[in-house]
C-alpha cells in the first residue's frame, strides 16, 4: 500500500468521526444540514455509529465515548474515541469545519477485505505532486484548526492474517507533532514527525533500537524552496549485524518477496553512515522516470561511509574487512560518483578458484586464500544522458600468501560507454602483473589493453611485455561481444632469449620445474597465430600458426649446444595438422663427444589431438664420430601408443674418434664402423633390441700401452699378461658389438675381436669374445665401445 493511500484512509477516518459528531450536534438544526452530513458519512463508508453521554453547550460538544464502523474500498474499519471534546462556531459548521478536536484515546482497527486492484488496470498519473504527500498538505485538508490526540492506537490486519500495531500521540495546532511507536519483525520502531511554527519545514526522526546497538536511525528534513522545488536533508546510520538479523525476521513475517535468503554461517558486522542533501521539483513527471531528463531538474549530494569489520559468506569469502567512503553528486543532469582510496582484505575460499586442487597444494595455499584490494586514487564514475564513464587509478589486486601470490599492480582503467543503440564501449587498461611461486619471484609483466567500438563489432589490442622488453606479446582483432564471433591475431616475440632465460630459469630450477641447468647465450623465438571464432564452441573455430626458433646457443645440463633452429607451420585448435613439415636443426651438441649437423623433419599429415599427437618423422640425421647417424626410412611416433620404435643406422664411424674418448688410457685404434640401433620407448623407458656395431673390411688396428697398474696385475696372471702383450699391436680383421638394453636399464654388450699381433706367436690368429653387462646410459655406452675396455678385459682374464 502506498503512503498516499494510508494517508487518505487516516484522513477519511478522522473526517468520518467529525461528521458523526456533527450529525448528533445538529439534530436541532436545519434538516437540510443534517441531510448533507449524513450524505458525507456515507461517502466514507460509515455504516453505524454510537455516542455515549453527549453534552452540548456554548460552542462545545463533549462525549465520553464515540464509536463508528464502516468499509472503504478494500478495507473495513472500526474506531473508538474516548473523552472527546469539539469546539465549534455554528456559522463555521455550515462549511463543515470546527475550531478544535481533542481526544484522550483513539483506538482504530483496520482489516483488509480484498487485494488491491491489478496495477495493470490502473492508469498511473503523468504528474506526481510530492508536496501532496507531505503532512502540511494533509493537515491543511482537515476540517479543523487544532487536533490533539493524547494517545492513539491502530491495529492493522492484512489478508495474510498477521497483525500490526502502532501507537503514539498527535498534536496539530499550526504545527504538527506526531509520534509513532510500532513493532515489526522483532524490532521496535519509533517515528517522530515535527513541523516548524510556520508549517513550512518537516523534521522526521526514525529509530530502530537493537540488541546492544541501534539497528538504524534516520533523520530527514524537507522544506519547500522557491516556488516549485523541495529540499531534503537526510542523515542516517545502520549497524549491519543488527539490520541483517531484522531483515531475516522481516522476510518470514511479511508476505512480500524480499529475496534475501541468507545461508547459515553468514555474518556481517560493522556500520554505515550516510548524509544526503537533495533538491528536486515538487511535481515529478512519472512518464519520464527514470530517464536522464528527470535528472536535469535534480541537484544535490550523497555521502556514504561503510566500515566492514567482518564479512563471512560460507564457502565463498571469510574475514573480509575494510572501510569505503563514497560520494554521489547530481548537477545539471550529470551524476558524479566517487569512492575514496580504500583497502579491503579477506580470504577467498579455494573452491571458487579454477586452479586444480593439486596446483593449490603445490602453491602452499590452504582452504582459504588471502586477498587484498587497495586503491591509492579515487574511483570515479560520471553518468549523463546517453553516456557513462568510469575511472580507476593506481589500484592493486593481490591473491595468495607470502609464499605464492599473483598481483595486479598500478592498475588503471578508463571506460566510456554510450547507451545509444547499438551500445558503444571504449576501454583502456594498464597494469603490471607479478608472480611469486613458492617464494620464487618471476619477472613482472606489463599489460596494456585498448578496446573501441560497438558491442556487436568491437576492435581491441592487448600488449604484454616484460621489464627488460625481451618478451613482447601482441593480441588484437575484432569481436562481437554478444556472440563471441571474431577474428584475432597473436604475435609473440622473444627477441632477447638470454635475458629472459636468466630471469626465469633460476626460479624454475628452484621449484623443481627445470630439472637441469639451462644457460642461453643467444637466440630468439617468435609465434604468429590467427584465430577466427564462431560462438563459444571451439570445434567451430579456425586457427593457423607459425612458430620459429632462431640461432639459439647455450648449455643444458652441462651439454653445450649452438645454433638451434626450429620452424613449424600448422592449423587447428584442438586438433593440429601441419601445413608444411616441422624443421629442426642443431649445428653442434657436446655430450662428452660432439654431434654435428643434427637435422630432423616431422609432420602431422592428419589432424590429430594435440594432447596425444601422432607424429610422422620424415627424416633424421647427425654427424658423429666422423660418420653419420640417420633414420633410413620414415618413422612414426604416436604419443597415445604404449610404445614406439625407431631404427637408427650408423655409417662411416671412425673407431679412432670413439677410442679417443678414453682420455685416461694410452690407446690408439683405426677402423670404420657401421651398424643399426633399434630404439623403442615403452612405459617411459628406452629399450634396445638386437642392435649392433661392426667394423668394415679390411679391419684395422688397436695399440694399447698398458699403464703401471695393468702391468702389475699382469705379473700375477699369465692370461692377462698375454692379452696386454697381444693388444700392444693388434691388427683385427673382425670387430663387432651386439647392443641390447632392457626395461630395467641394463646394457648388454657382446664384444668380439678377431686378429693377430705380427710380433707375437708368429702372427697366429687370436679371438676375444667378451660379454659385458652394466646399468649405463644406453646412448653413451653403446657408442663409446672402448670405454673402460681394458678394465673389462682385465677383469674377465683374472
Amino acid at each position: 500500500m502506498t503512503l498516499s493511500r494510508y494517508s487518505r484512509i487516516g484522513l477519511l477516518l478522522l473526517l468520518a468521526g467529525f461528521f458523526g459528531f456533527g450529525l448528533y450536534l445538529y439534530q436541532n438544526l436545519d434538516t437540510i444540514l443534517q441531510h448533507q452530513i449524513r450524505q458525507s458519512l456515507r461517502k466514507f463508508g460509515v455504516e453505524d455509529y454510537e455516542l455515549e453521554n453527549p453534552r452540548l453547550n456554548q460552542g462545545r460538544f463533549k462525549v465520553d465515548r464515540f464509536w463508528l464502523r464502516g468499509n472503504y474500498e478494500n478495507f473495513g474499519y472500526e474506531a473508538t474515541a474516548t473523552s472527546m471534546e469539539v469546539r465549534y462556531d455554528w456559522r463555521a459548521l455550515l462549511t463543515r469545519k470546527v475550531q478544535s478536536v481533542s481526544l484522550s484515546d483513539l483506538d482504530v482497527t483496520v482489516h483488509q477485505t480484498a487485494s488491491a486492484s491489478d496495477p495493470d488496470t490502473v492508469s498511473d498519473p503523468t504528474d506526481l505532486n510530492i508536496e501532496n504527500l507531505l503532512p502540511q498538505k494533509l493537515t491543511s485538508q482537515l476540517p479543523l484548526q487544532t487536533l490533539d490526540i493524547g494517545k492513539w492506537k491502530i491495529d492493522f490486519q492484512p489478508l495474510e492474517n498477521r497483525n500490526y500495531t502502532a501507537t503514539g500521540k498527535l498534536l496539530y495546532q499550526k504545527y504538527l507533532d506526531l509520534s509513532i511507536k510500532m513493532a515489526m519483525a522483532n524490532r521496535n520502531i519509533t517515528v517522530v514527525v515535527e513541523t516548524d511554527e510556520d508549517n513550512s519545514s518537516i523534521d522526521v526522526n526514525i529509530a530502530m533500537p537493537g540488541t546492544g546497538l541501534e539497528t538504524a536511525t534516520l533523520f530527514a528534513q524537507v522544506q519547500p524552496i522557491a516556488r516549485s522545488k523541495l529540499e531534503w536533508r537526510v542523515e542516517g546510520t545502520l549497524h549491519h549485524n543488527s539490520a541483517l538479523d531484522w531483515l531475516q525476521h522481516l522476510s518470514t513475517e511479511i508476505a512480500i518477496p524480499l529475496d534475501i535468503a541468507i545461508p547459515d554461517g553468514f555474518t556481517l558486522s560493522g556500520s554505515s553512515e550516510f548524509k544526503a542533501h537533495l533538491r528536486h521539483p515538487k511535481v515529478l513527471n512519472t512518464a519520464i522516470v527514470p530517464s536522464w531528463s528527470m535528472l536535469r531538474s535534480w541537484d544535490g549530494t550523497i555521502q556514504l561511509t561503510s566500515n566492514f569489520k567482518q564479512l563471512n559468506y560460507p564457502s565463498k569469502i571469510e574475514d573480509v574487512g575494510g572501510t569505503l567512503n563514497a560520494s554521489l553528486e547530481f548537477l545539471d543532469g550529470k551524476l558524479h560518483a566517487s569512492v575514496e582510496p580504500f583497502e579491503i582484505t579477506g580470504g577467498l575460499r579455494s573452491g571458487l578458484l579454477t586452479i586444480p586442487k593439486d596446483a593449490q597444494l603445490w602453491l602452499n595455499w590452504q582452504e582459504t586464500v588471502p586477498f587484498l584490494w587497495t586503491s591509492q586514487e579515487p574511483l570515479k564514475i560520471v553518468s549523463e544522458e546517453g553516456k557513462l564513464s568510469g575511472q580507476v587509478g593506481n589500484t592493486r589486486l593481490q591473491l595468495g600468501n607470502t609464499a605464492s601470490q599473483f598481483r595486479l599492480e598500478k592498475l588503471g582503467l578508463n571506460v566510456i560507454m554510450t547507451t545509444d543503440e547499438p551500445l558503444s564501449l571504449s576501454t583502456q587498461l594498464t597494469t603490471s602483473f607479478a608472480t611469486r611461486l613458492r617464494k620464487q619471484n618471476f619477472p613482472s609483466l606489463t599489460l596494456a589493453l585498448q578496446q573501441q567500438g560497438h558491442i556487436e563489432q568491437s576492435s581491441y589490442k592487448l600488449e604484454i611485455i616484460d621489464g627488460d622488453r625481451s618478451l613482447d606479446a601482441d593480441l588484437q582483432g575484432m569481436i562481437d561481444l554478444t556472440s563471441g564471433d571474431g577474428s584475432h591475431r597473436l604475435a609473440v616475440q622473444i627477441s632477447n632469449l638470454p635475458v629472459l632465460t636468466r630471469a626465469v630459469a633460476p626460479p624454475l630450477r628452484n621449484l623443481g620445474l627445470l630439472s637441469s641447468d639451462l644457460e642461453i647465450d643467444s637466440g630468439s623465438i617468435s609465434l604468429e597465430s590467427t584465430l577466427n571464432t564462431i560462438g563459444g564452441d571451439t570445434a567451430d573455430w579456425a586457427q593457423e600458426s607459425r612458430f620459429t626458433v632462431k640461432d639459439v646457443s647455450g648449455t643444458y645440463d652441462e651439454y653445450p649446444f649452438n645454433t638451434l633452429a626450429l620452424a613449424a607451420h600448422w592449423t587447428g585448435v584442438q586438433h593440429w595438422k601441419t601445413l608444411q613439415p616441422v624443421e629442426l636443426s642443431l649445428n653442434r651438441l657436446d655430450m662428452g663427444f660432439e654431434v654435428h649437423a643434427i637435422e630432423a623433419r616431422a609432420s602431422l599429415p592428419k589432424a590429430t589431438d594435440i594432447a596425444q599427437p601422432a607424429l610422422r618423422i620424415d627424416a633424421f640425421s647427425a654427424d658423429v664420430f666422423g660418420g653419420q647417424l640417420f633414420l633410413p626410412e620414415q618413422g612414426y611416433w604416436d604419443f597415445s601408443a604404449p610404445s614406439n620404435t625407431l631404427t637408427l643406422q650408423a655409417q662411416q664411424w671412425q673407431l679412432a674418434e670413439i677410442v679417443a674418448l678414453q682420455q685416461a688410457e694410452d690407446i690408439q685404434a683405426k677402423g670404420i664402423l657401421e651398424g643399426k640401433l633399434p630404439l623403442t620407448v615403452t612405459d617411459g623407458r628406452i629399450v634396445l633390441e638386437k642392435g649392433y656395431l661392426r667394423a668394415l673390411p679390411p679391419g684395422g688396428t688397436i695399440r694399447y700401452i698398458a699403464n703401471k697398474a695393468s702391468r702389475a696385475l699382469g705379473k700375477n696372471s699369465k692370461e692377462l699378461a698375454l692379452a696386454l702383450d697381444l693388444l700392444s699391436d693388434f691388427q683385427y680383421e673382425v670387430l663387432s658389438s651386439a647392443v641390447e638394453l632392457d626395461k630395467e636399464g641394463n646394457l648388454l654388450l657382446g664384444l668380439s675381436l678377431s686378429g693377430r699381433n705380427p710380433a707375437r706367436f708368429d702372427g697366429r690368429p687370436v679371438n676375444f669374445n667378451i660379454n659385458l653387462e652394466q646399468n649405463l646410459d644406453p646412448l653413451l655406452q653403446s657408442l663409446r665401445l672402448s670405454d673402460k675396455l681394458t678394465e673389462k678385459i682385465e677383469n674377465r682374464l683374472q
